[in-house]
Order: structure tokens, then sequence, then C-alpha cells
């Protein structure tokens, strides 16, 4: 809002800046009809930037208000991929148990923890499109869904080994520190 008054403060500068080099140019004072002009010309170009600063200002706020309403997404996301990460330790220590193999039944469950990854890469993906406003939660949000998909795929091919496990749990990880995140501004703001 400041930016905003600011810039109408500056364009209201200059024209009456540029009146005065009119008056100037009727009145044959060509030097100070130069000077008011080129001080108009800069009074414009603060008023250009300072509704520049005051339109990001405001696009982050946006993005920052979508995110606020998103947090309780996001939440849910990071407690089922928690459980991603116990879900695919106890695949693996099931197969370990058992000489390296599974059983049909263990290695359909293991497809379905692959398919329960891929719909959360999917919610993961869509919230990514939702956030273009705050580039930082979109970037932790896309890389989260890179190591879904990575998890989903191996997980498809009855792969639960560490590999796998760093994929799931690197996910998990980038979701905590979306939470923290928005812990830390909610300190901040209250």
């Amino acid at each position: 809002k400041l930016n905003a008054e600011r810039a109408g403060k500056a364009a209201s500068n200059a024209q009456a800046k540029m009146g005065k080099a009119q008056q100037d140019l009727d009145d044959d004072q060509g030097d100070e009809a130069d000077k008011n002009e080129e001080e108009a010309l800069a009074d414009l170009n603060d008023a250009q930037e300072e509704l520049e600063e005051a339109r990001k200002e405001a696009e982050e706020r946006l993005g920052m208000e979508q995110l606020a309403r998103m947090a309780d997404q996001i939440k849910s996301l990071a407690e089922r991929q928690a459980k991603m990460v116990a879900d695919t330790k106890e695949r693996e220590d099931l197969r370990e148990k058992n000489d390296g193999r599974l059983t049909p039944a263990q290695r359909t469950s293991v497809r379905e923890l692959g398919l329960v990854q891929a719909g959360l890469k999917e919610e993961t993906d869509a919230m990514t499109n939702q956030l273009e406003g705050a580039p930082v939660f979109s970037l932790t949000l896309r890389r989260a869904g890179e190591s879904m998909d990575v998890a989903a795929q191996r997980l498809q091919t009855l792969k639960t080994d560490e590999e796998t496990q760093k994929a799931v749990k690197t996910a998990a990880d980038r979701f905590q520190q979306l939470l923290e995140s928005l812990k830390a501004d909610d300190q901040k703001g209250g």
C-alpha cells in the first residue's frame, strides 16, 4: 500500500514538473524547462519502480495467503508420506526375513504402495501448480514430487531397497521442511 501511495505521489510530482516545464517553455526559459522535464522523467521512473514493487508485494501476499489455506493439505500429505516411509521399511524388513524374497501377497502389497505413492505425487503436483505465487514452497513441493516419482516407480517394480527407502524419506523430509517453515511464519506473524 505504501509503495502504491509513493508511486501516486511520484506521478503527481512528475505531472506538476511537466506542467512547470511547459510553462517555462511558454515563457521562453528553455534551460529551466529542460531541468523540469528531466526531473519529471525521473519522477515517472520512480513511480514505475514503486508500482512494480507494490505489484510484487501483492503477489507475494497472495501466495502466502494461498499457502496458509493449503497448510492443512500439506500437513495431510506430510503425514501420509511419513506413513509411506514406515510401510516401505516394513516391506523391506519382511523381504530380509524371508531370504530376500516376498510372498505373492507381499508383492501385491508393495505394488499397492507404489500406487499410493503415485497418488500422493499427483496430489503434490496439483498443489505445486496452485502455489506458483510462493516460489520457494512450489520448488520444495516439486522436489518432493520428483522423489515420490522415483519411489513409486521402484515400488511398482517390487524394489523396497535402500535407494527406494531413501527416495520415500527424501520426499517426507521435504514436507517436514515445509511444515517447519509454516510454523516459523506463524510464529513471526503471531
